[in-house]
């Protein structure tokens, strides 16, 4: 079984996802830590994120080696991405990696290496899986696709305060251009766009909570779920 929730920057997937893979017993897969984890990788190997399209496909593949990078989930340690043996989560959530990993997410070969990843994971497990292409490309054939979001200032709002946790300060104006661009790099590219699945449920949450978000999805699910 799988079910995928996408959507755009700060619209709050990632939270939801996980909720909803507790609720069912599920595994949860966070597309975008895969694509961050490469990023930041990378960006130790000081490869700027132009050059990534000209280096050669066997490096790509040696760092995403599933010996080497590991994506592990549980409910109660959350998310990890770890390489070589260390735990590199804690590095993923910045301004630089979000530029990064918006930007090699562009490239054809790197959705190449990351979808076959993403879809072994769902050989082994029933799975929510969240990003921007799941219910398009990586899980096409989903039991269940939603696509969430929100206005963009709304958006905006979620995005500045989770930098003001991590000590970013920005102002609302700031936030706002921050997204939109993210928007349009991630809707406008020719390579897997972020755009809702024909088959999607859309659900606008710029005027619901976490829990009445939850409460639409589980409800949808149930309705549909004739497995």
């Amino acid at each position: 079984m799988i079910i995928t929730i996408d959507g755009p920057t700060a619209s709050g997937k990632s939270t939801l996802a996980q909720l909803v893979s507790e609720q069912l017993s599920f595994y949860y897969l966070n597309s975008g830590f895969l694509y961050r984890g490469l990023s930041y990788i990378l960006m130790q190997k000081k490869i700027h994120e132009n050059e990534v399209q000209n280096y050669s496909q066997d490096l790509l593949k040696e760092i995403l080696d599933s010996n080497k990078f590991l994506y592990e989930y549980d409910p109660k340690s959350k998310v990890k991405i770890i390489f070589d043996n260390n735990d590199i989560t804690k590095f993923l959530k910045t301004p630089e990696i979000d530029k990064y990993s918006s930007s090699i997410s562009k490239l054809p070969i790197v959705r190449l290496l990351l979808l076959d990843f993403q879809r072994n994971l769902a050989k082994k497990n029933s799975l929510v899986a969240e990003g921007r292409d799941c219910g398009t490309v990586v899980f096409p054939n989903a039991h269940h696709k939603f696509f969430l979001t929100a206005s963009l200032e709304v958006r905006a709002q979620r995005w500045q305060k989770d930098q003001m946790l991590k000590g970013n300060n920005f102002s609302l104006q700031e936030a706002m251009l921050t997204i939109d661009q993210r928007d349009t790099r991630d809707t406008k590219r020719e390579i897997s766009p972020c755009i809702p699945a024909k088959e999607a449920i859309i659900i606008d949450n710029s005027f619901l909570n976490l829990q009445e978000t939850l409460i639409e999805v589980l409800k949808n699910y149930g309705s549909n779920n004739f497995d």
